[in-house]
């Protein structure tokens, strides 16, 4: 089958020499031009946009033969890494994973406190990790491995505060196969407290397709925007006073 970008596609796995024009791979690492490869086909998939040829590959072993007037030259065998969606998006080193690579815990002095790092990466197997600690006292030092914890995609470690000091910046980097991740993920660890109360509360009428069909029935909205949390996670009640009587309460 000849593809519209010029490939010859065939079903079953085999060696299939092709031609192409003029066809252009700014992203598999080879000369921008090129008159004759062939390909060791498992799967492939091609897409094209508006103004890019995009070419989505996945666990294929390119060959480039490139020919001249007398003879010809063949170029090592090159593993074109895999690629699951299209345009392609991976393989991919480790990333932190959400939608930040920074976040604040809190533990009190005395507890233990499990700091965890997750990551994403494609391939997601043979993830390998290391832990730096920066202590509130401007030291740092490398967490020992057999204090490191790995669960697939995350990795945790155990800390116990018991002076100021004890507390700071963990730093966790990832690597695979592919190489190691770039931007370290951070943990602050921070001494528990209490946290901020609301602000910016507004109170609304709420939706009346939430209100029962009933004369005395009045429903409203309150909406607020939360404090710091103190490092734990926190949680939020609502009490409804009347001639200073508690009539209901709700916690979330």
């Amino acid at each position: 089958m000849l593809t519209p970008l010029g490939l010859c596609v065939y079903p079953s796995l085999s060696l299939l020499p092709c031609f192409s024009p003029s066809l252009f791979f700014s992203s598999l690492f080879f000369s921008p031009f090129f008159s004759h490869f062939s390909l060791l086909l498992t799967s492939l998939w091609l897409t094209r946009t508006t103004h890019h040829r995009n070419l989505s590959l996945e666990g294929i072993n390119l060959r480039q033969q490139q020919h001249t007037s007398n003879n010809n030259s063949n170029k090592a065998m090159t593993q074109v890494p895999r690629y699951h969606n299209s345009p392609p998006a991976g393989p991919d080193a480790p990333v932190c994973a959400g939608t930040g690579r920074e976040r604040t815990q809190g533990a009190p002095r005395g507890s233990t406190a499990s700091i965890k790092c997750t990551v994403e990466a494609e391939p997601a197997e043979n993830i390998r990790w290391s832990w730096i600690r920066k202590r509130a006292d401007g030291t740092e030092e490398e967490v020992p491995d057999e204090d490191v914890r790995v669960d697939g995609l995350s990795s945790s470690v155990l800390v116990t505060p018991h002076t100021p000091e004890d507390y700071g910046r963990f730093l966790c980097v990832a690597s695979n196969d592919v190489g190691e991740q770039r931007e370290a993920c951070v943990v602050t660890l921070v001494p528990a407290g209490p946290p901020d109360a609301p602000t910016n509360c507004s109170v609304s009428p709420a939706d009346p397709s939430t209100v029962h069909a009933h004369p005395t029935t009045a429903a409203l909205t309150i909406t607020c925007l939360e404090g710091f949390d103190g490092g734990l996670p926190q949680h939020f009640t609502l009490e409804t006073w009347q001639d200073n009587e508690l009539i209901d309460n709700m916690t979330r």
